[in-house]
């Protein structure tokens, strides 16, 4: 058998002097460190793992026979951590057979795990059969049978299988009537060589009574090998070209068509042939695009739940899925939906998807996690809401920044009856995550909610709100998205003085933002990084300073605050409408460590600036401080507001000159009929405005009835 040649020995593996005992704790230093290191990382690529056990095994054969045992264990410890690492190629299911030696239990396990995951392999059915055929003879048999329904039924290396079968049944003694019938079955099957196979039932068969039926079945399977000929061309030439995105779409359309001719059991088999040829022994497992092998298993997955109707399946092959690309979301998902639909699934089958999520990423992935959350919103946790939460609460946490995702969710399913608590979970949300509060969508989805329960005074604040940040962010798209969204709030649900508040706030907002503060092309890169450097460093010597007291000056904050280290700029803030104070102010340090200082003052040391009543608050601040004034510290109001329906008359303009059309009217006019004198009756009780402009002109001018000819006449009538 291959692979059973004995491995050249290495002096580096060990002596292979047989009176020779070595020390237990000097049989470590036999392999290299550096080889069992590199195959104890998490993820290391198969060459590693092939490395060690190569190793391990020809240590184990230049070793000792009393040390061989010792040897045996580190293979067996070697094969397990890449089992659980990744999947098994058949050939290496093969080798570890090889490697287990006699332990006939042992290998047998092994093997039921080899067909579980590379079934469509004939050479590990008959491996494990040739092992069950020692201890267990009657289960032989449900063994062959298994892998006639899973690999007898592959056209090009079905044949074989059968063959092997038909010996087993004649070493064992089976009867004439058992011959029959696997002949029967298989001349029913389409396979490559059925015609040489048909020849040999008649030659052993010649007074069989059923030849004509025998051949009706034969034809009938000749016909649906030449129907599917074009799809194993189309396959074999992929895989010659060795391009495994052209595998995958060969074998998806192999499948569809055995879906369309209501094959569902042989779809089965190609998609595990797609498997075994993007993910198997022939060279596959070394693509490096696993896309075409991720794309298979999504194909493979959506059969089992779609055609197959099979939530066994889809758990295990999902299962596999995961195991041979651990890396992808979208198996993970489909995992998590697979083991929805099992009915006898618990939560802790969710929790070991995700926890193993977590060993392969750095944080859990998000799609994971609310798949995770929406199944066990459906499946387990509907009428427990206090349950639901704290388990949409843990996936939270897990997911850290992307965590607003998985909180949207538990706001609108655990508390969707009760709008008092859904607006205390907003108000939290928006207001102690600052991760959150960054996130436009996230206060829209608030003031949506806020809407559909009928709390339109929040719904507005929020839009406000929201508004308000991705102007100061200077975010051209959110701010596009927050002020379409309030613009149609307000219309939709507020007053026409809404409306008009809204408007003017948003049109001096949008000039804000369209204004461009510095031409860009003359910023340079290294300028522009000095300058957000600069900023960056304003920020952190700026503090905030809130209830402060609406009579306190500039001149008392800077001498109050002065004690905590030398001052840069101290800037009152005052109403830019009526010029009230704002009862705030910003405090830039020149120093960094003035922050805390100035932060951990106490109420008598505020007092000056802050009445006893509401002492001020001291906090570090998210913006830099505005500029200082100039000329005084209150600037004059502005004009008040005036909304649009209380707009000024527009001041009459000039007439606009006439079109060059009446232009050529009027002259033509002018020039037939002569100009009238001065004291015409032409002009007496005439239009006055019309004599004035003929006066003006000086020479000729128009009659009414000229000027009702010129301007509202069409040319030629």
């Amino acid at each position: 058998m291959e692979g059973d040649e004995t491995p050249p020995e290495d002096a580096s593996f060990g002596s292979t002097d047989e009176d020779v005992e070595k020390e237990e704790e000097g049989a470590a230093d036999v392999v290299p460190a550096e080889i069992e290191a590199a195959a104890a990382v998490k993820g290391a690529p198969r060459s590693a793992h092939a490395q060690l056990l190569a190793g391990l095994r020809m240590a184990r054969e230049g070793d000792s026979p009393a040390r061989r045992k010792f040897w045996s264990f580190r293979l067996r410890e070697a094969w397990t951590r890449q089992r659980r690492e990744m999947p098994l190629l058949s050939s290496e299911w093969l080798q570890l057979c090889r490697d287990l030696g006699e332990e006939v239990q042992t290998v047998v396990e092994a093997l039921e795990a080899a067909v579980g995951e590379r079934p469509t392999r004939a050479q590990l059915w008959l491996e494990l059969a040739r092992w069950q055929y020692e201890v267990d003879e009657a289960a032989v048999r449900g063994t062959l049978e298994r892998a006639l329904s899973a690999a007898g039924t592959v056209i090009a290396t079905g044949a074989r299988l059968w063959e092997a079968v038909r010996a087993f049944e004649s070493d064992v003694g089976s009867t004439r009537a058992r011959q029959v019938e696997l002949w029967h079955r298989q001349l029913r099957t389409p396979l490559r060589g059925s015609e040489a196979a048909l020849a040999r039932f008649k030659a052993e068969h010649p007074d069989d009574a059923s030849i004509e039926d025998v051949e009706r079945w034969h034809a009938g399977a000749v016909r649906a090998r030449e129907e599917r000929a074009p799809h194993e061309t189309a396959v074999a030439a992929a895989a010659m070209a060795r391009d495994p995105a052209a595998v995958a779409e060969a074998f998806a359309a192999y499948a569809d068509f055995e879906v369309r001719k209501h094959e569902p059991r042989r779809a089965t088999v190609v998609w595990e042939l797609a498997i075994a040829a993007l993910d198997d022994d022939d060279g596959s497992s070394a693509f490096d695009d696993k896309r075409p092998l991720e794309r298979a298993w999504e194909g493979f997955a959506r059969h089992a739940v779609s055609s197959l109707k099979d939530a066994e399946l889809a758990r295990r092959v999902t299962a596999r899925a995961t195991r041979s690309l651990p890396g992808s979301t979208s198996l993970r998902v489909a995992a998590v939906r697979a083991v929805e639909r099992d009915p006898t699934a618990t939560v802790a089958d969710f929790d070991e998807i995700c926890r193993d999520d977590a060993t392969t990423t750095t944080t859990p992935n998000l799609a994971v996690l609310l798949a995770r959350c929406d199944a066990a919103k459906r499946r387990f946790l509907r009428d427990d809401r206090e349950r639901l939460a704290s388990f949409f609460l843990s996936a939270a946490e897990a997911a850290e920044d992307a965590s607003y995702e998985i909180h949207r969710s538990r706001v609108s399913t655990c508390y969707d009856d009760d709008a008092a608590r859904k607006a205390a979970e907003w108000k939290k949300l928006l207001e102690g995550d600052r991760r959150i509060r960054g996130n436009l969508g996230a206060w829209l989805d608030a003031a949506r909610d806020a809407v559909a329960d009928g709390d339109l005074v929040e719904a507005r604040r929020l839009h406000r709100v929201a508004t308000t940040l991705a102007h100061q962010a200077r975010n051209g798209r959110d701010y596009a998205r927050a002020s379409a969204a309030w613009d149609r709030f307000e219309r939709d649900y507020g007053t026409l003085e809404d409306v008009d508040a809204a408007e003017h706030k948003l049109f001096h907002w949008r000039q804000d933002m369209v204004a461009p503060e510095e031409p860009a092309a003359n910023v340079k890169p290294e300028e522009a990084r000095k300058k957000k450097k600069d900023l960056g460093e304003r920020v952190a010597r700026t503090a905030y300073v809130s209830k402060l007291s609406l009579e306190a000056t500039e001149a008392a904050v800077r001498d109050v605050f002065s004690a905590c280290g030398a001052i840069e700029v101290c800037r009152v803030l005052f109403d830019k409408r009526t010029g009230t104070p704002k009862g705030a102010a910003f405090v830039e340090f020149k120093e960094t460590r003035s922050v805390a200082a100035a932060i951990a003052l106490d109420a008598v040391a505020l007092k000056p600036v802050s009445p006893d009543a509401a002492p001020c608050r001291v906090a570090k601040s998210v913006y830099a401080a505005p500029p200082p004034r100039e000329g005084g510290i209150v600037a004059p109001p502005s004009e008040p507001f005036l909304p649009r329906v209380f707009a000024r008359k527009r001041q009459p303009s000039a007439p606009k000159p006439a079109s060059k059309r009446r232009r050529v009217a009027i002259e033509e006019t002018a020039r037939a009929e002569p100009a009238p004198a001065a004291n015409s009756s032409e002009f007496e009780g005439g239009d006055s405005a019309a004599a004035d402009q003929q006066q003006q002109g000086g020479g000729a001018g128009l009659t009414n009835d000229a000027f009702r000819a010129a301007y509202f006449t069409k040319p030629g009538g």
